[in-house]
Formats: C-alpha cells, structure tokens, sequence
C-alpha cells in the first residue's frame, strides 16, 4: 500500500474527529444533542440522509455483487428504493418533524399513549440497528487489515475511537456535519470513477458488450443476472422476485428507519424535510446509474477478484486502471462511508437507550416520575454514557469477524420494514389505527421473520423462490395492524394527536412563504426530469449495447 493511502486517511480521520467534536461546543440541551436544534439547513439533512444509507454495505457488499454479475437485480433494488425518500419524506417524515419528539421510539409511544411499545420500539432499534452498526464495523476493521496491515480488532478500536470521539460528545450536531463532509467525498470519487473503468474497457457502449458476452460472467447483463454453477440463484426469475422483494425492504426502510427519517427531525421547516429527500433521492440515483455498471465491468479486465467485495479496493490501490490521486480519494470515500453509518447507527442506538430504554427503566422500577424529569445536563450525561456503553459492546461484538457483509446489513434492514414500514405511514394517515393493532402490528412483523429466518437457517425449511422471507413478515405485520384495529377503537388522545399532526404548523408545507412553495415545487419538477433523463441514459447505453451483444 503507498504511503500515501495511509496518511491521507490519516489525515482525514483526524479532520472528522476534529471538526465533529469542534461542533460540539454548541450542544447544551437534549434538542442540541439529539436533533441539532430542528435547525439543519438542506445540505446537512441531505448529506447525512445518503452517507448513513451508503456504507461498507453499498460500496463493498453491493460494488461486489454487481461485479459477481447482477447488475440489473441491484439496479431493480436501487432504483425502488430510491423512491422511499420522496414517499418518505412527504408521507411520513415531515409529520414526524412536526411532532417534535426526540427519538422515532417516542413518537410511536405518544402516538399511541403506549408506554409498552415505546419500549418494544426502542429494543427494536437498539437491536437492529446493532447488528448493522456491527456489520459495518467488520467492514472497517478489514478494510483496516487489507490495506495498511494494521491487526484487525486493532483496526475496529481506531474507527471506533474516531467516530465514537464526536458522536459522543456532540451528538447529532458531530453527526450530521461529518457525515456532509464524507457525502461529498464519496460521491464525488464514486462519479469519476467510471469514466475511468470504462476507459479501460475499450469505452463505454464496447465495455458492456464485452462484459454481456463474457466467458466468466455468462448473463452478467441478463435481467435476472447471472445463473449457472456457482451463481447466487438458481434463476432469473428467482434474482428478479428477490431484487423486488428488497425493493420493498428498502423502499419501507428508506422512508420509515430510524437512520433516515431521523434526519428529517433535524430540519428546519417542511419544506427542508421535503427537499432533503428529493435531493437525496438524486444524489443516490446519479451514483447507482453509473457506478454499479463500472464495477461490473471491472471483470472484462480483471474477472478473477476474490473476495469479490474487494473490487473497488483493488481499483484504487493498483494503479493501472485510475491514477493514484483518485485511488486515495475512492479509499478515503469508501472508510468515510463506514464511519457515517457507523457514527449515525452509534447516535441512535444511544438515544434510543437513554431517551427511551432508561426512562422506561426508571418509570417502571425507580422513583415514580423519574423518567419525565431528566434535566438537560443530566440528560446529557446519561445519553453520552449510553453511548459510550454501545461503542464497548459493539466493539466487543465484533472482534470474531463474520462473513457476509451485504446479508447482515440487508437482514437488519428488513427487521425495520417488518417492525413499522406500514405501521409509520398508517399512524399518520388511517384514523382507524389503534394502540392494539399498532402493538400487533410491529409484534407479529419482527417475530414472522425472524421465525421465518430461524426456520430457515437451523430447521431446513425451504420456501419457495417467489416467497421471501421479507414477504411473510410484512405481509403479518400488516395482517396485525388491521386486525388488532379492527377489533378495537382508537382512544380520544389517540385521535386528538393524529389530529394535532394533520394540523398545519408554523414550519408546515401549507402555511410557508410563497416563495418557498415555489421553489419546493421547481425542485419536485426537476427531479422528475432527471428521472426521465437517468431512463433515457440507461436505455441508450445499456440496452443498446446489450442488443448488439447478444
């Protein structure tokens, strides 16, 4: 590895740790800490919205994937899940805004009066979000041993030290600025990577037509991928009901988790909230229309990568296909990926604990009323214990690496969807929702499937290909919601809040200056041009280079 990958992600480890724990001198209350104030301008939501969903599992486990052959499957994914950022953010997150609750755990226990099920919330997001704070940690601690030979449990205490240094002490305010300055690195290394690979290749239109009639990858530019000895389904048509069954997952997860519509909390306004999920939606579609492509295409060149999630690591680190100055940045974009996930995932697993966990606690088996009164210095101190206590235990969790990065990430997104994908859009918009089938409906997702996976794993079942697993919990944790709602009735605090939420605000999208309607509209006109602009683009270089292959 060249000197100078090592100190330039030197450098930048010690710019991230600095400048987040800098933000930090401006926390003093619980609003400060966990949700910036409500005063985050567009980039920052939108910065930190992309850098906590792209993460080692994006530029690892998925660059791997297109590059084993199945472009088309992730593109399938991608491009559904692109769209819970729209649909989120009008839909749900701009009613969580308007909520004003510091954690998605708490809003979902005052939605529903339900002490129990902000708790049942609130272990939700300390376990899911675990395992992907642990999955992404693996990512680092590799990446830490492949590239500059540092031990690999010794490489996870750096990252931890560096991400855990500014989460800690400044909370969403360290989070959010760090995770705008590595959105802009690794989008901007991902987007000039291409031209590059492509060069190699022989160009753009001849790279895919090398690649959709290469001897190594048969069908690596089919529909449903590729197929055969030693490929990842047993069909095309078992890769395409797979690609739209996590598009659903990731649909649900982009426009309801905790990672993401969490950011919309921090907003300043509405129209913030809003706009945040338009740009991120293309500023994480501008990336996917190209960059899966040109790690796919790696393989005209170079098709015998092992482990295949290396193939953006080899790109940067041998210098035969980009020039050394772009290699540093793709590595410097790839580590800043992880550690914005992992500073995100970190903040919110520690909220959850000391907002939700440790109150709870307190109401139920301390003094009676301690859980509400919780000043914000004391506040302070107790979320940035609990965080200090989730950085041990991940570490600690994640010191025996375990394979499959993309599948422990994919997983622990799909418990998110099963929990409350529907519930959190229903909460807002069916008045017939009640407690009951709120507490059914996130109960029976989250237990179906990890049934469903248990069964799976140890019990030898095997579901048809068209059945996937997400499918069963979702569809149970809708089954709950309804049932559960209909034998009973919504409470009148349970109405007066839902009706609080459809009250248009000072911050709402209805009661805003003209001129930010204006512009809000502009934004929502041009993404949809840039959506029939990113179609075209596919359709003249994809499919017309497929067809002359094949």
């Amino acid at each position: 590895m060249d000197i100078e990958f090592i100190i330039t992600v030197g450098i930048a480890f010690v710019l991230f740790a600095v400048v987040g724990t800098y933000a930090g001198r401006k926390v003093k209350t619980k609003s400060d800490y966990y949700v910036y104030g409500r005063q985050a301008p567009t980039i920052l939501v939108v910065g930190s919205l992309v850098a906590s969903y792209l993460s080692t599992v994006a530029f690892m486990g998925e660059m791997g994937f297109a590059y084993d052959g199945y472009v088309i499957p992730l593109l399938t994914l991608c491009i559904m899940a692109g769209g819970g950022y729209v649909i989120g953010s009008l839909y749900f997150g701009r009613y969580l805004r308007r909520s004003e609750v510091l954690t998605m755990p708490e809003y979902f226990g005052i939605r529903f009066g339900s002490p129990a099920l902000r708790l049942i919330t609130a272990l939700i997001v300390v376990f899911g979000i675990g395992a992907y704070l642990i999955a992404v940690n693996q990512g680092l601690g590799l990446l830490m041993e492949e590239l500059f030979g540092i031990p690999y449990v010794a490489g996870i205490a750096i990252a931890v030290v560096v991400y855990g240094s500014f989460t800690l002490y400044a909370g969403s305010r360290g989070v959010l600025i760090t995770d705008t300055m590595m959105f802009l690195i690794f989008t901007v290394s991902g987007a000039l990577v291409a031209p590059f690979v492509f060069s190699r290749a022989g160009g753009w239109m001849t790279g895919l037509e090398k690649l959709a009639t290469l001897p190594e990858r048969p069908g690596a530019l089919d529909w449903g991928g590729r197929i055969g000895e030693g490929a990842a389904f047993s069909s095309q048509a078992n890769a395409v009901i797979w690609a739209f069954a996590l598009g659903i997952v990731w649909f649900l997860v982009v426009g309801t988790s905790p990672w993401q519509v969490s950011r919309y909390q921090m907003a300043r306004n509405e129209h913030t909230v809003v706009r945040s999920g338009l740009f991120a939606m293309l500023s994480y579609a501008g990336l996917y229309v190209f960059l899966p492509f040109a790690a796919a295409t790696v393989a005209v060149f170079d098709p015998n990568i092992e482990p295949s999630e290396r193939v953006l690591i080899k790109l940067a680190s041998e210098h035969e296909v980009i020039p050394l100055w772009l290699g540093t940045l793709v590595i410097v974009g790839i580590f800043s990926a992880a550690l914005s996930s992992c500073s995100t995932f970190l903040s919110l697993v520690g909220f959850s604990v000391s907002n939700d966990i440790i109150p709870f606690i307190e109401e139920k088996w301390g003094r009676k009323g301690a859980g509400e009164a919780f000043s914000d210095k004391k506040a302070l101190a107790i979320a940035r214990a609990a965080m200090l206590g989730v950085a041990a235990v991940a570490f600690l969790l994640t010191i025996k690496p375990a394979p499959a990065i993309l599948w422990i990430g994919y997983f622990a997104a799909t418990i998110f969807a099963c929990a409350w994908g529907i519930l959190a859009f229903a909460s807002v918009h069916w008045a017939r929702v009640t407690r009951a089938g709120a507490i059914a409906s996130v109960l029976a997702g989250v237990l179906s499937l990890l049934l469903v996976e248990a069964l799976i794993t140890w019990g030898g079942l095997v579901l048809p290909f068209w059945l996937d697993p997400a499918f069963i919990g979702i569809g149970s944790s809708v089954a709950g919601l309804v049932i559960g709602s209909l034998l009973t009735r919504p409470t009148e605090s349970e109405l007066d809040y839902r009706t609080r939420l459809l009250t248009p605000t000072e911050i709402s999208l209805e009661r805003a200056p003209r001129h930010e309607y204006v512009f809000s509209r502009n934004l929502a006109l041009f993404a949809m041009g840039a959506g029939v602009l990113f179609t075209i683009v596919l359709l003249g270089w994809y499919y017309v280079a497929y067809s002359n292959a094949v």
